[in-house]
């Protein structure tokens, strides 16, 4: 019985993903999408742009000025929208992410239901 103890504990101990939810922003509403696509592993940056134009980071606020040195060297990025954030502001962002280098981006949306 012990064994099995040990080897859940083990499981969850490899398996949990830290920072999971550290960015997970309350106050944005996202878009709506169909599709649900498995997160990165940890290697990208996850940032917020709000409907008031802020974009943050783990809570803090990023400075667009300070967004290049923050991208760089970034394999990923996910990208949490308000819905009402004008597509120039995400355009901003995507520019700023492809000139230093990130390779993967995701855009976080809200799973419509699929009923019917």
């Amino acid at each position: 019985m012990i064994d099995i103890v040990f080897l859940l504990l083990i499981f969850f101990v490899v398996t949990y993903r830290e920072g999971t939810e550290q960015d997970e922003d309350k106050s944005i509403r996202l878009a709506k999408g169909r599709y649900v696509v498995a997160d990165e592993k940890g290697e990208g940056i996850i940032l917020n742009l709000h409907k008031d134009g802020r974009i943050s980071c783990k809570g803090e606020e990023v400075l667009p000025d300070g967004l290049g040195l923050l991208l760089e060297n970034r394999v990923s990025l996910l990208l949490r929208s308000d819905a009402e954030v004008p597509f120039r502001n995400i355009r901003t962002v995507l520019m700023v992410a492809a000139r230093n280098g990130v390779r993967r981006v995701r855009l976080v949306v809200e799973v419509e239901n699929r009923e019917g």
